[in-house]
């Protein structure tokens, strides 16, 4: 009621998620480079969170991104449970579904985790957090794939922006543990941040780091589709309202 009454739309949230992504990153990106905490060629997402000043920046980055994130997220749950309820009386895709909104809010959970526990003190937790938050990312990808090809109008260009997500984040994940395994046995340097061409390691290092760049970007990504989906499909938001509005008055009225 409160967002039909202020004319608040639900797509605005995965919007700003959005744009707090695009537009947050670059300074964080340049702050770091610029104070020399960091290489300027592909470095480490996960290093903006370590060294102030981008360190305070990135961490309201990472939660304000997460909390408008989850929260577009449940719009577009509401959406598909609207469809799925129109079109079939079956369980199993509202099992899916809310299968994808717990995978969201448990990513959502580690992107503030990720905020909170850096990479320079908290190596191990932030590595678990990291792969937490893209494996329910692609399982989350996967299963709305299934649930807009199947329930949605018009679904086409839907599933295969979400297909070629899935093929990049799959490539990029394998891709980060990859080169994570292998490098860290290599590793001979005194400042894994700025590392050197000629430091043990720092190949694999640089391509489990572009690596993560492509899970960051696939992410920034989905949430631009769940955004674009929402626009399309919010009216049965409207129409579910007004629907459950005037059973309400039918009812007073008996």
């Amino acid at each position: 009621m409160l967002i039909c009454r202020r004319k608040i739309k639900p797509v605005w949230f995965s919007k700003t998620a959005f744009v707090i992504a695009v537009l947050g990153l670059p300074p964080v990106y340049i702050t770091s480079v610029h104070y020399e905490h960091v290489n300027g060629l592909f470095p480490f997402v996960s290093s903006f969170g370590v060294f102030s000043p981008e360190k305070h920046w990135f961490r309201v980055l990472m939660i304000s991104y997460a909390l408008f994130n989850m929260a577009g997220n449940c719009f577009w749950f509401m959406i598909a449970r609207s469809k799925i309820v129109n079109m079939t009386q079956s369980i199993i895709p509202h099992i899916i579904n809310s299968s994808i909104r717990l995978l969201m809010i448990i990513s959502g959970l580690c992107l503030i985790g990720l905020s909170i526990f850096d990479m320079e003190n908290y190596n191990e937790t932030h590595y678990l957090m990291t792969i937490g938050n893209f494996t329910c990312h692609v399982l989350s990808i996967l299963f709305g794939c299934c649930l807009v090809a199947k329930y949605f109008e018009k679904p086409f260009w839907f599933s295969c922006f979400r297909l070629m997500l899935i093929v990049k984040m799959i490539i990029g994940a394998m891709s980060f543990v990859y080169f994570n395994v292998i490098g860290l046995p290599l590793l001979s340097t005194l400042n894994i941040y700025r590392m050197k061409p000629t430091d043990g390691g720092y190949w694999e290092f640089l391509y489990c780091a572009i690596a993560e760049w492509v899970l960051v970007l696939a992410c920034i990504l989905f949430t631009l589709i769940i955004a674009l989906e929402t626009q399309t499909y919010e009216d049965i938001l409207v129409r579910s309202k007004t629907r459950n509005i005037t059973t309400i008055q039918l009812m007073k009225q008996v």
